[in-house]
């Protein structure tokens, strides 16, 4: 058995937006539901953009399960775009002295270690800067590579 059957009268289409689409635009939605508006709602459809633009936890979800669009989680707390925006290079020795809080999340065998600092700005113009810290068990590195499929061997590497 090739896993493989041959029917005339079975027609699979997958409907979905493109990844250069604008999610937003409400004439891209009908690309990946061609019903909308007879048998999908289009008040319901829209009811969940609007909560899924209000919360970021909600668009990846939106767009996955309303647009079939592949997004790289189901859930985020922040849109990429600002993460990608925060990509700066942090001289460590100008937040000596600097007011600084601390936290610490110690591991057991199989999660990982965290601390990270995170300094307030002095004033309005200034943003936070936050300097986290990760370890793992060196043991379980490949395990936690392939249960995890997070690359924390390559990052070792650097």
């Amino acid at each position: 058995m090739e896993g493989r059957k041959i029917d005339p009268t079975f027609y699979p289409v997958i409907y979905g937006i493109e990844d250069t689409d604008d999610w937003t635009d409400e004439r891209n939605w009908y690309k990946a539901n061609p019903s909308l508006g007879h048998t999908v709602d289009i008040e319901k459809v829209r009811a969940a953009f609007l909560s899924a633009k209000e919360n970021p936890a909600e668009e990846n979800l939106f767009r996955q399960l309303r647009l079939n669009q592949w997004v790289k989680q189901s859930t985020r707390w922040m849109q990429m775009e600002k993460w990608d925006a925060c990509d700066e290079v942090i001289n460590l020795d100008t937040l000596i002295g600097r007011e600084c809080y601390a936290g610490l999340d110690l591991s057991t065998t199989l999660d990982l270690t965290a601390f990270v600092l995170v300094f307030p700005p002095r004033n309005d113009t200034e943003k936070y800067i936050i300097v986290p810290y990760f370890w793992i068990p060196e043991e379980n590195l490949r395990q936690r590579v392939r249960r995890d499929h997070v690359p924390y061997d390559v990052w070792k590497a650097n």
